[in-house]
């Protein structure tokens, strides 16, 4: 008897006004070595490196047959680039952008001094 190989991947299907969580299901997908089969629209194609972690495609099928063939380690290290230290610190630069935290170094507010 032959064996058949399976192999997951994850199917993209975008939904109006789930973009938010549309990208932490693909991370989270991702970071199980799972990768990505999607249309090239905002979202997917924001996140998928064509063979390196998924394939996006006009066909779906096309997508499909691409990423079955992208090894689960290029998922988890493209995955891997993505930590809460990261996540804090463009949260803290979206508050005090980088021009002005210099010059408030000495300042003696306290609620600045959480980005010394």
């Amino acid at each position: 008897m032959s064996k058949l190989k399976f192999r997951s991947i994850f199917l993209s299907d975008i939904h109006l006004g789930s973009k938010g969580c549309q990208s932490k299901l693909l991370l989270e997908a991702l970071a199980c070595g799972t990768p990505l089969a999607a249309y090239p629209v905002t979202g997917p194609k924001d996140l998928i490196v064509n063979g390196v972690n998924g394939f996006t495609d006009d066909n779906l099928l096309n997508a499909i047959d691409q990423a079955v063939k992208v090894p689960s380690s290029g998922c988890i290290d493209f995955a891997s680039r993505f930590t809460w230290d990261k996540v804090a610190e463009q949260f803290k630069n979206a508050l005090v952008p980088k021009s002005l935290e210099s010059s408030y170094k000495n300042s003696s507010r306290p609620y600045l001094s959480i980005w010394r």
